[in-house]
């Protein structure tokens, strides 16, 4: 990822979009999500479309702003939209189709793992029309395998995912992901991971592992993205 600053802050942007007309920005824990910082080139105030992420697998089509979403993953096609999510320590990404300019944002914890999240939106954009061989696929900073530790995942984690443990008890979920998303026909090339750890950077990622769960409200980034007009 690309470090990007202005006069109100800083944020990071992925590099396979760095060519791409789709405006995106990761926010830091140095520079907390601000509708101020955003406002400029997202127009925050009139588009700003988020859900209430429950860690599962639905998906919902937006084509207007709206309020009381419920869901994980969010798509659209309409450029006047900006999608957002809110992520720490679990997965925040966008799907973008550059043929049929159509836009997909995704929180993806253990849980939407689990329940494959990431096939799910491929499959709804699938049906809007995406081509998944088309898809271009950004995932922010997460959980490492060196930090995604699960004491209980014999009861948590499906035996499938077994095979995906470095040592006792930590896992690859970002193995397991791109696994998800080249079985649902996503190319291998077309995948970009941030590969940076949120546990062991909280100067620089949210992280409710390290900050613990009372913080677990005011300890959130955020991903926003938004279509070219």
């Amino acid at each position: 990822m690309l470090l990007k600053e202005d006069t109100h802050g800083k944020w990071l942007e992925f590099i396979q979009l760095q060519r791409l007309p789709v405006k995106h920005a990761v926010s830091l824990a140095c520079s907390p999500f601000d509708p101020n910082l955003y406002h400029s080139r997202f127009d925050l105030d009139a588009s700003y479309v988020s859900a209430k992420q429950v860690h599962g697998n639905d998906v919902c089509y937006v084509s207007r702003p709206e309020s009381g979403l419920v869901g994980d993953a969010l798509v659209t096609d309409c450029p006047h939209l900006t999608l957002g999510v809110r992520h720490a320590d679990c997965q925040a990404a966008l799907l973008y189709d550059p043929i049929a300019h159509r836009l997909a944002v995704v929180h993806s914890g253990w849980k939407g793992s689990v329940l494959n999240v990431y096939g799910r939106t491929v499959e709804k954009m699938a049906a809007l029309g995406s081509k998944p061989e088309n898809l271009l696929v950004c995932i922010g900073p997460s959980l490492s395998p060196e930090s995604a530790q699960f004491l209980n995942y014999k009861t948590e984690l499906p035996e499938s995912f077994w095979r995906y443990q470095i040592k006792p008890f930590y896992f690859d979920f970002w193995a397991i992901s791109r696994s998800q998303l080249e079985e649902a026909g996503v190319l291998p090339s077309h995948i970009e991971f941030a590969e940076e750890d949120t546990l062991t950077n909280p100067e620089r990622f949210h992280s409710n592992r390290y900050n613990g769960t009372k913080l677990r409200m005011t300890t959130t980034g955020t991903l926003v993205v938004k279509l070219p007009s």
